[in-house]
């Protein structure tokens, strides 16, 4: 029988359903295929060259000016970590407008009998490219908080409460100001699916929470595992997440077992057996996780800011997973080198 390969993950910048008022812009989920003893020695190593005493040795000593040389080290080409290491990024506003593509106007298509999934990422990609200038700032953020506001599973105080009508309402606003015809012809159609916000009001404890990044992430995190490694079964080992209930992770395995199609390619079906929950502390793997997970949150945020290069820049960017969730002319893509899709071939996973 074929060996079940371990995955240990963590993640970083989760901050539940919050995602336009958050603290940090980048979700990033970082996942290691290492066994406890090369993580041990790993987080060994890097504890004594950060003189570091506490028990469990944090991302943020390592990100610390002053040590990320010894990061950089860690990351080096022919490093531990070469080739046994993802890390998954998401632009955490760009994920709000993928939610309004899919929950409204795919929605309303399929209503309708029409079926625009493949062109789904083609209508966020040119809503979230062109939205803010044919909107102004103010106003296309207006939008985003409203939508991700509603939608939200835990909602806020009643006087924070976004209802239905008042949604409408800022949709009814907001798709009149548009200067351009390519933004203008989106937000008709969110107008014409306006009526597919409704359910989310009062939502059922059982619904989805929608708007948890970790939930997508962790399902292409699984095919890009199957991609590097082939058809062998897998187990993701994860720090504790208060999304990854017994619900949600049993929907990821079955999920995981279908076969999707990126970028016209034929993704292979995954063995995931199953996601275990465990405490950071009792596990080295899901520690050197949680250390890549940071980051890739830092490097992301940099890049959204302008700033995509650097020695540290340089030493993430081969981790970086290719299929990363941002929009087609985004920073963030810029960050991924040619060779990361080396893997990727219509002879290898078909």
């Amino acid at each position: 029988m074929t060996q079940l390969i371990e995955i240990a993950c963590d993640e970083s910048g989760s901050e539940g359903e919050n995602l336009m008022e958050a603290a940090h812009c980048v979700f990033s989920h970082a996942s290691v295929n290492l066994s406890v003893g090369e993580a041990e020695a790993i987080m060994s190593d890097l504890a004594c060259r950060t003189k570091s005493n506490a028990r469990e040795l944090k991302s943020k000593v390592l990100l610390k000016r002053a040590n990320q040389r010894h990061l950089i080290e860690l990351l080096r080409p022919d490093g531990p970590l070469a080739g046994r290491a993802n890390i998954y990024l998401a632009d955490k506003s760009y994920f709000v407008v993928g939610k309004i593509v899919s929950l409204l106007i795919e929605e309303d298509a399929h209503a309708r009998g029409l079926n625009i999934t493949a062109h789904e990422r083609e209508i966020a990609n040119q809503l979230f490219d062109l939205g803010p200038r044919a909107l102004g700032e103010v106003n296309w953020k207006r939008l985003l908080i409203g939508f991700n506001n509603l939608v939200r599973t835990k909602k806020r105080s009643d006087s924070m409460h976004v209802r239905f009508s008042d949604f409408v309402a800022l949709l009814d606003d907001i798709r009149l100001r548009s200067h351009r015809a390519p933004v203008s012809e989106i937000l008709a159609l969110m107008w014409n699916a306006r009526e597919h916000a409704r359910q989310f009001e009062d939502p059922p404890e059982s619904l989805l929470r929608q708007l948890e990044p970790i939930v997508p992430t962790m399902n292409w995190v699984a095919t890009s595992w199957r991609l590097r490694l082939g058809d062998v079964p897998i187990a993701f080992i994860h720090d504790e997440h208060w999304a990854l209930n017994p619900e949600t992770t049993e929907l990821l395995i079955d999920v995981a077992k279908a076969r999707t199609i990126i970028g016209g390619v034929v993704m292979p079906a995954v063995d995931l057996r199953s996601i275990t929950l465990v405490d950071s502390k009792s596990d080295p793997r899901v520690q050197v996780a949680d250390i890549l997970a940071a980051t890739g949150r830092i490097v992301g945020e940099n890049a959204l800011q302008g700033d995509t290069s650097g020695p540290l820049v340089d030493s993430v960017k081969p981790f970086l997973d290719f299929h990363g969730l941002w929009s087609e002319k985004s920073p963030l893509g810029s960050l991924i080198p040619p060779e990361a899709t080396a893997h990727l071939s219509r002879e290898s996973v078909v």
